[in-house]
Parts: C-alpha cells; sequence; structure tokens
C-alpha cells in the first residue's frame, strides 16, 4: 500500500495512524496464511513421498519372501530322496525343500515349511559330507569280514592295517553301492580290538547284532584266533627283549673280564701320579680304589 495516498486521504493524524495499523495488520495475516498453507503443501508432499517409500519396502520384502519359498531360474527342486531323508530339520516332518539357495556365498537347502536351513548341502556336497563320515559296521558280515581279513594278513605294523582296510573298502564299496566307504587302518584296528574286548566280555548280544548264528559261531571262532595270535606276538617280543637284555648282561661281563686283566697294568701305571698328587686330586683316588676292590673280590670269587 502507497502511504502518501493514505495520509492524503486522512484528514487528521491520529486517523492516518488507525489506518495503517488496520493495514499492517492485514499484511500481516495475509502472510501468515500463505506461509501456513506452504507448510500444508509441504508436509503432505513429505508424507505422500514416505507413504510411498513404506509401499515399496513392503513390496520388495513380499517379492523377496516369496523368491525364497519358490526355485528361482535355474534352481531345481530337491527331490532326491537321500537329501530328504537325511535332512536334520528342526521338525523332522518338513522334508520339502528348495534347492541352491545362495546365502554366505554357498548353496544351501532349505525347508520350505520351517525354512530352517538344513545342514546337508547339495547332492554332490553331501556325498562328499558322507565321505568323511565314519564307518559305522552296521552288519555282522562286516565284522566277519574283518576278522577274516585280520586273521590271514595278521598284521602288526600301520602299513599292514591300512592294506587291510583298502581290501575291505572295495569289498563293503559292492556291498552297498549308493554309500561310499573310504576305510582307514587305525578304524580298522580300533574295530578289531573292541571285537576282541567285547568276546572276552562275553557280549553275546553286542556281537551278534544282525546274521545267523553260523555267522556268530565264525566270527567267535576267528576271534579267538587273532587273540591268540596276537599273544604269541606279544610272548615273541617279550622274548626278544629279554634276549636283547641277556646279550647287554654278556657284554658287561666281558667288559668286567677285560678290566681285571689290566688291573695289575692300572695298579702300577695309575697309583704313582695319584700319589704324587695326592692334595690336588684326592678325589679321583677314592673311585679309582673303590673300583679296584670291587674287581679284586670278582677275582677271588
Amino acid at each position: 500500500f502507497n502511504k502518501t495516498d493514505l495520509r492524503v486521504q486522512c484528514s487528521s493524524h491520529a486517523e492516518y495512524r488507525h489506518k495503517l495499523t488496520q493495514q499492517i495488520s492485514v499484511e500481516i495475516q495475509s502472510l501468515i496464511t500463505i506461509s501456513f498453507t506452504i507448510t500444508i503443501s509441504l508436509y503432505l508432499q513429505f508424507s505422500a513421498i514416505l507413504h510411498i517409500t513404506i509401499s515399496i519396502t513392503i513390496i520388495c520384502s513380499g517379492v523377496q519372501a516369496a523368491s525364497r519359498e519358490l526355485p528361482m531360474e535355474g534352481q531345481n527342486e530337491c527331490k532326491d530322496e537321500m537329501i530328504s531323508n537325511n535332512c536334520f530339520c528342526i521338525r523332522s516332518s518338513h522334508r520339502t525343500h528348495t534347492g541352491n539357495v545362495n546365502e554366505m556365498g554357498r548353496s544351501v537347502h532349505r525347508c520350505r515349511n520351517c525354512r530352517k536351513i538344513c545342514n546337508f548341502l547339495d547332492a554332490a556336497e553331501l556325498l562328499n559330507s558322507q565321505n568323511t563320515m565314519p564307518f559305522r559296521w552296521p552288519d555282522l558280515r562286516h565284522n566277519l569280514a574283518l576278522a577274516n581279513k585280520v586273521i590271514k594278513s595278521r598284521p602288526e605294523k600301520p602299513s599292514d592295517w591300512q592294506k587291510i582296510a583298502e581290501g575291505l573298502s572295495g569289498l563293503f564299496g559292492t556291498w552297498s553301492p549308493d554309500i561310499p566307504v573310504d576305510l582307514k587302518g587305525r578304524g580298522c584296528r580300533e574295530r578289531s580290538d573292541r571285537l576282541l574286548a567285547k568276546h572276552k566280555n562275553d557280549e553275546a548280544k553286542a556281537l551278534k547284532r544282525s546274521g545267523t548264528e553260523e555267522d556268530y559261531s565264525e566270527l567267535s571262532q576267528l576271534l579267538d584266533d587273532i587273540a591268540t595270535y596276537k599273544e604269541d606276538i606279544q610272548n615273541a617280543r617279550i622274548k626278544e627283549k629279554k634276549q636283547t637284555g641277556n646279550k647287554h648282561c654278556i657284554k658287561g661281563k666281558e667288559g668286567i673280564l677285560t678290566v681285571k686283566f689290566l688291573v695289575p697294568q692300572m695298579t702300577t701305571e695309575v697309583h704313582l701320579p695319584i700319589m704324587q698328587q695326592k692334595e690336588n686330586k684326592s678325589d679321583i683316588q677314592i673311585p679309582i680304589s673303590n673300583s679296584f676292590s670291587i674287581l679284586e673280590d670278582e677275582l677271588v670269587n
């Protein structure tokens, strides 16, 4: 507004101040209204953007959950019975899986129902994991084959046990082609020792497990033979140790005899410097005289 026009229109100074105050208040109210309108519009725009962002986030999470539940492109549904039966989900009833879900850089199997990651991975990794698992010796025929191998080979060294393990691995692999078997020499030796311990304790149920009565009788006979041959090996080792001990004793006696013949020479050669250096080497004289007295006693005897 123009102050000059307003001053011309007013007849007095009081009227001019009154109209000026009214005009300023009107201008202030209009400014407040405009600022409030702008604030509301900005708030509405921000809330709209926020709602759109939340909606997009919800949609993305739903798509991600759906992609986890259904196999994506290039992924096959896990229909392998071996993997399904060996799934270690928390709930044993959940046997349906989706394969090759990438998490932490690994391909894993996830249960469709409880969505827990299974301990076993894909089929190739499952077979590799079974290779590393220890052999459980499930049937009596496995123990019988081990006993036959042991009684034929009579192993003593670790290399002998390793040969037995290699032979049994091939044999057991033909009995169950679906399950790879990789035995170790140490495992075969420990299994043989456990069978012998059970046989000595007359644990018939632990030995029998599965198989016929004839197989059990044959296994018992083989274990008796194994125990006998192990006792023979132990006795042979004890005898060998005794022989080596006797040889050392004979060598010791021969050394004493040779020293006996050298006693006169040693007395004439050694006593002179000892007597001359009695004050400096008195500690040497005592063990030599003692040794001579012992040798003299043995000569007398």
